[in-house]
């Protein structure tokens, strides 16, 4: 998608980024991640067919080791009548060798990146990296140790107000609550939100007691008709919409 997006931008209005990265791991340099590969190639190779599980069992735990038994035989089933062993291997090698670094600089539309901050697919970092490269993105770390989210996690529903505020109804950008009703000190705290930084953090930046961060998001989030466990998410995007808003109108005066 970023390669994509880089190469057709008349095509693409806005790009969504998910447990995404812009290089594989024998472009990381990660010898430790090479050798975990060819570990799993060898999985692959001897277990991928078989009725037993045992084999399709350890990617499961990979991509999704908070599921349930219901979870885990539903991606080892997937995993064996999607593809022949031989395929998985083959698409597995390609992936590791994709660097797409250079293509990323100069993707010129509206990005959201989000990644699960335990992942053990793809590292947390390699998701960090893909935001520092697309110049209008912002990075979106999701509390879990899930590559595949399951439904019932917070971070699902942290996944979907981000997705949904960054999209806006039928596809379009949404122009959300306005900021203009938050205080300066709430716009302050709800800006380093929108950055990724914990309640504890932004505490220590401001000089404030958490207590005092958390009585100025639950402002936050009755000014902007914000609620449930996605309401740290919901703010967080608006914010970002407005800055990405404003930097454009600022540009478009400057070009004028």
């Amino acid at each position: 998608t970023i390669a994509y997006s880089a190469r057709h931008p008349q095509r693409v209005t806005h790009l969504v980024v998910y447990g995404g990265y812009t290089r594989g791991t024998a472009v990381r340099g990660d010898s430790r991640g090479l050798q975990e590969a060819e570990v799993l190639n060898s999985l692959i190779r001897v277990g991928w067919g078989k009725p037993n599980p045992a084999f399709r069992r350890v990617f499961a735990n990979l991509f999704l080791p908070d599921g349930n038994e219901e979870q885990a035989s539903w991606y080892e089933d997937l995993q064996r009548h999607s593809t022949s062993a031989e395929t998985a291997v083959r698409l597995r090698e390609a992936r590791r060798t994709i660097d797409v670094a250079d293509l990323a600089k100069s993707v010129d539309v509206p990005t959201l990146v989000l990644h699960a901050r335990n992942d053990a697919v793809i590292p947390f970092e390699e998701g960090r990296r893909v935001a520092s490269l697309i110049r209008d993105s912002r990075f979106v770390p999701l509390e879990s140790r899930n590559h595949i989210l399951l439904r019932d996690e917070p971070a699902w529903a942290a996944f979907v107000a981000e997705i949904r505020g960054f999209l806006g109804p039928a596809g379009e950008p949404a122009s959300g609550p306005s900021l203009d009703a938050l205080s300066e000190r709430e716009l302050e705290v709800v800006e380093l939100v929108a950055r990724g930084l914990t309640n504890t953090e932004i505490a220590a930046q401001l000089t404030l007691s958490e207590r005092t961060v958390e009585r100025h998001l639950s402002n936050v989030y009755a000014k902007l008709g914000l609620v449930g466990k996605a309401a740290r998410a919901g703010a967080a995007g608006i914010v970002s919409r407005g800055q990405r808003s404003r930097a454009r109108s600022g540009l478009r005066e400057k070009d004028g």
